[in-house]
């Protein structure tokens, strides 16, 4: 099991692994609780690769284990990692204090900036997701790691957005494509 690194004021895109090692994978989750803080690196069609920083809870639908509602694992009676899943690290996580201006880093988003989201939420408390702003003209608004940053050019009401921090990561590699419209669902 890996320990947790966290340069808190010099954020990076997260790179991932070379490989996927499923078994690393495993070890880590079945040595994971609810309450323990972690990072999970995930890779999605839609928005690229992103991190997410936080503490685990035990989803009480599924029974299975998530960080930041994104699911870590199958929630199957053996420990199996969701698709999804490259990298999980387990041990402290530091979460640095929210930036302010909220309201200027919205108005200044473009597709493609790396960002770090700040979110808020119950059950999954203050947790963060590091990754690319990707533009959804669909709905005239942007998201990182699936997370809603704004619609229509403002933070909606309600919404978990608490701070957002806008960075220069010359390591970025390629961004994900605008999102034109949203992939059908499948139906069995």
């Amino acid at each position: 099991m890996k320990k947790a690194e966290l340069v808190v004021n010099s954020p990076s895109l997260p790179l991932p692994p070379r490989r996927r090692n499923i078994q690393a994978l495993k070890a880590s989750l079945t040595a994971l609780g609810p309450g323990a803080p972690a990072t999970a690196i995930f890779r999605s069609e839609l928005y690229g690769t992103f991190a997410v920083r936080g503490t685990v809870v035990r989803s009480v639908a599924t029974g299975g284990l998530l960080i930041g509602g994104h699911a870590l694992d199958t929630a199957s009676s053996t420990v199996n990692p969701v698709p999804d899943l490259l990298d999980l690290t387990v041990g402290t996580v530091e979460i640095a204090d929210p930036p302010t201006g909220l309201a200027t880093a919205l108005a200044e988003l473009s597709h493609g900036n790396a960002v770090v989201g700040y979110f808020e939420q119950k059950p999954y408390g203050l947790f963060t997701v590091t990754g690319f702003a990707v533009e959804a003209s669909v709905g005239l608004m942007y998201l990182v790691g699936g997370l809603l940053l704004t619609s229509k050019g403002s933070r909606m009401p309600g919404a978990l957005l608490i701070a957002l921090h806008r960075f220069t990561d010359t390591n970025a590699g390629p961004n994900p494509a605008r999102i034109t419209r949203w992939p059908d669902a499948d139906i069995d």
